[in-house]
């Protein structure tokens, strides 16, 4: 049994697609995709290279809209909200994990931690949990160095410490452990999966890794524009 089967769910998309213009055609990226995601539920996504998984992410973090279909937040319609709604939204309702960390390089890692409540508007931010999440994370002793002088793992925990900062109901990571060596992808994959039975947040992450991709609770592929059961 799926988490959460029992509750409503957080996000539903029905009929979602997403083109794109090419020339004089369109391009089709996403052909109608169903999804239901449950509060608490830990998914992945696998798919070929330009499936259109990462579009299917940004639509669902509200970073780009659908051509057409719906898509639904615990049952009202997400793009019908106003441009600052969906802002709010994308910032204290979503977390994001990119397999590129973005992190400010001039900035510590705490300070980092600290970005999105810092573009929320808080000015002094609680320093006292950003370090306790990088505490949490292994890194209790790397909050005042900045990303250059953290390895590659070591900064993608960051970037995972940045998207948890603000408690997100839903955490959105794109190939989280695609430009790390395996043992390290691995240890990376370990602390989702810790942190999603320990806190219940929601993940939606999407790999190339099938044999990560296998411990959520569903492991979906994105195939001509549809999700499917992954085989």
């Amino acid at each position: 049994m799926n988490a959460g089967a029992s509750v409503p769910p957080i996000l539903e998309t029905r009929a979602l697609c997403k083109s794109f213009p090419s020339g004089a055609e369109a391009l089709h990226v996403l052909r109608g995709v169903d999804l239901t995601l449950s509060p608490g539920e830990f998914i992945s996504i696998v798919g070929v290279s330009g499936a259109g998984k990462s579009t299917l992410l940004h639509i669902l973090g509200g970073l780009d809209r659908p051509t057409s279909g719906n898509i639904a937040y615990r049952g009202n319609d997400l793009f019908s909200r106003s441009e600052e709604e969906l802002a709010d939204y994308r910032n204290t309702r979503v977390g994001f994990v990119f397999q590129f960390h973005h992190l400010l390089p001039e900035f510590t890692a705490i300070e980092n931690v600290l970005m999105p409540g810092w573009i929320r508007g808080e000015q002094a931010g609680d320093k006292e949990k950003a370090g306790v999440l990088l505490a949490e994370l292994g890194l209790a002793d790397r909050g005042h160095h900045r990303p250059g002088q953290l390895s590659g793992g070591e900064q993608q925990r960051v970037a995972l410490a940045r998207a948890l900062f603000l408690d997100p109901e839903i955490v959105l990571a794109d190939e989280p452990t695609g430009n790390l060596d395996s043992a390290t992808g691995q240890e990376i994959h370990d602390l989702i999966l810790k942190i999603n039975r320990a806190s219940g947040t929601t993940f939606v992450i999407v790999t190339h890794n099938e044999t990560l991709a296998r411990t959520a609770h569903r492991c979906l592929r994105l195939k001509d524009g549809k999700l499917v059961e992954a085989d």
